[in-house]
């Protein structure tokens, strides 16, 4: 059984992450079509940041 705990917990985690980063992947897109003359800069980390945490 510990075993089953350890690939479900694994599993569940990329299951998550994949919801994370189509989260991220709109932001990038509304930032990319909304804001494209604005000045300020959003840092790829921070896409990086959320989509993994």
């Amino acid at each position: 059984q510990p075993w089953c705990r350890c690939i479900t917990t694994v599993y569940n985690y990329f299951v998550v992450t994949n919801f994370f980063w189509m989260f991220v992947e709109g932001c990038y897109l509304h930032t990319a079509i909304v804001m494209t003359y604005s000045t300020d800069k959003l840092r790829k980390w921070v896409f990086l940041f959320i989509g993994w945490c």
